[in-house]
């Protein structure tokens, strides 16, 4: 006679879609054949090599985000047909976390978190956080890494296993790598944990959004000139633009405000503007422009222009950086980090009598 077919399909309960890596055992209930398969990325196992029979079809592991289903299945097998059997299966919860930056909510790729809860679920005791709730330091143990984020900042941590207990739930998340440019965290922030309470368990996933901070530095441009050129008494204008080279389309710009400083080291004047849009300032000689935290990585275009009633240039200042000296109207230069960043990210603009 023609064999049968057996064909095992899985599926997720609350959307349909297919499973895959879920293993079943399929035992003759009136005969001896056994044996056990696993379901494809389409969620599909099909056997062309069973007997005519009645056949117990059961699910005997599954991938750690899936709820294995216990109750197994009979199907009875003919000769030259195929009969499908359908297991439908609860996911367990999962985290979804999205890392931005604190100031224009710009996705962030690169980071990692680490989960930790319940020593149960553990699977490496000796890594612990600690977590103070209500004046009470709360231990949690390492379960598992998430994939780094992508770049729109998501990652899910699939799998968590929630049970019938009458308490809360909590899970702590710390983050192990950080975006290039970015500050670590120095402590667990409520935005990096995930409390569930009893009434919440079994209604779906969960999402933490985390920020993190850029590092800064402040960007100083001293305005100086040569001797001859002390008594003029002219005022200088300052053009300046600071871009993120890894500006996302839809995401705001970064605000800065900036100080003007006199020699003595007091305040001149003051304003703001946002990356992106060029902003001139107006200054003495011996005055200097500082621009608090910008972000390291930023790009800066600084451009003085010394013309005359016509619009004709006049001369060429001289910019001085601390690694380059140019004669140009213009420079540009990369924010830097530095121990210290004043050393780092200063620029000098200075003009002479005898390059009119």
């Amino acid at each position: 006679y023609e064999k049968p077919g057996l064909e095992i399909v899985k599926k997720n309960i609350a959307n349909g879609e297919p499973i895959e890596g879920v293993t079943y055992r399929i035992e003759q209930i009136d005969g001896s054949f056994s044996t056990s398969a696993t379901t494809d990325n389409h969620g599909r196992i099909f056997l062309d090599s069973v007997p005519v029979g009645t056949f117990k079809v059961t699910e005997i592991n599954v991938p750690s985000h899936v709820i294995l289903c216990p109750i197994p299945q009979e199907v009875a097998l003919k000769p030259g047909e195929t009969s499908t059997v359908t297991f439908f299966n609860a996911l367990k919860p999962s985290l979804e976390i999205r890392k931005v930056d604190s100031v224009t909510g710009k996705p962030l790729s690169g980071a990692v978190f680490a989960l930790y809860g319940k020593h149960e679920e553990s699977t490496d005791p000796s890594r612990t956080v600690h977590y103070t709730k209500d004046g009470k330091t709360i231990t949690l143990y390492y379960i598992k890494d998430a994939e780094k984020t992508a770049s729109d900042g998501f990652t899910t941590i699939r799998g968590l296993n929630f049970s019938g207990t009458a308490k809360a739930y909590l899970y702590v998340l710390q983050e192990t790598t950080v975006p290039d440019g970015y500050a670590a965290p120095t402590e667990i922030t409520p935005e990096q944990v995930l409390e569930v309470t009893p009434d919440d368990v079994g209604n779906g996933d969960y999402v933490l959004s985390v920020h993190n901070t850029a590092k800064t530095a402040p960007l100083t441009i001293r305005k100086t000139v040569s001797d001859d050129l002390q008594t003029r008494n002219n005022t200088y204008t300052i053009r300046l633009i600071l871009t993120d080279p890894n500006k996302q389309q839809g995401i705001g710009e970064y605000p800065f405000s900036y100080q003007i400083l006199n020699a003595d080291g007091t305040e001149a004047g003051s304003g703001t503007f946002e990356a992106g849009t060029e902003t001139a300032i107006s200054l003495r000689a011996d005055q200097q422009i500082q621009v608090l935290k910008v972000p390291v990585g930023f790009t800066y275009q600084i451009t003085e222009e010394i013309t005359d009633a016509s619009g004709n240039t006049l001369y060429k200042p001289n910019i001085t950086t601390a690694d380059r000296s140019v004669w140009s109207n213009t420079i540009t230069g990369t924010m830097r980090e530095s121990a210290v960043q004043l050393s780092e990210n200063w620029v000098n603009i200075k003009n002479y009598e005898e390059m009119q």
